[in-house]
């Protein structure tokens, strides 16, 4: 008779609470570069479900196929991580 398989116990998760409308939400794309375009579409859509949205111009920086050149170091912009 084969074992029965009892999945391990799950550490208490916490539920973070859903960004409500008028919040900030910052955009960063620090792996790949990004298209104009689709910034552009993706932050019409977060404001017309009411969020502000905050991002840097260097997120449309490419270094090749990169989102930034590693040594200018752009890929999070200080002003983001303090979103106001």
């Amino acid at each position: 008779m084969a074992a029965k398989l009892h999945p391990k116990p799950v550490a208490h998760m916490q539920k973070v609470k859903a960004l409500k409308s008028g919040g900030t939400i910052g955009i960063v794309a620090p792996a790949s570069d990004v298209r104009e375009e689709d910034l552009l579409k993706g932050v019409s859509e977060l404001r017309e479900m009411g969020f502000r949205v905050q991002y840097s111009d260097s997120i449309l920086a490419r270094h090749y196929y990169f989102a930034f050149e590693i040594r200018t170091n752009q890929a999070v912009p200080e002003n983001l991580c303090r979103l106001q």
